[in-house]
């Protein structure tokens, strides 16, 4: 499968990387810290970036020597590697979040609220 690589820039903000994972038309996005940068190293920027990579319909995965980073995205579930060329030979395990829908639960019992 082909990857997207996107080199980050150490003033890269998410409304930029995330416009340009936009222009991906491949099913994997590959984003690459440069060395000793602290550009989107909390994890709220990580989960706007695996939202983005959803509603793309595309798979995300980081190239990050950023311990910070590493951290966020292995709570994440989103897979790290060393650099860029074993991400691209890597078969990617992402964890699929799920999420519980309230409407699928059955109603409760209104015997069991009165007790």
């Amino acid at each position: 499968m082909k990857t997207q690589l996107i080199q980050l820039e150490p003033n890269d903000d998410f409304i930029s990387v995330s416009d340009r994972m936009g222009w991906s038309q491949t099913g994997r996005i590959l984003l690459v810290w440069p060395r000793r940068s602290q550009v989107l190293t909390r994890r709220l920027d990580l989960v706007l970036l695996l939202r983005r990579s959803t509603e793309l319909g595309a798979q995300l995965a980081l190239v990050t020597n950023n311990s910070q980073v590493r951290y966020h995205a292995a709570e994440l579930g989103i897979p790290v590697y060393k650099n860029a060329s074993e991400a691209q030979s890597a078969r990617w395990r992402t964890r699929r979040l799920r999420w519980r829908n309230k409407r699928s639960l059955p109603p409760p019992d209104p015997e069991e609220l009165r007790a």
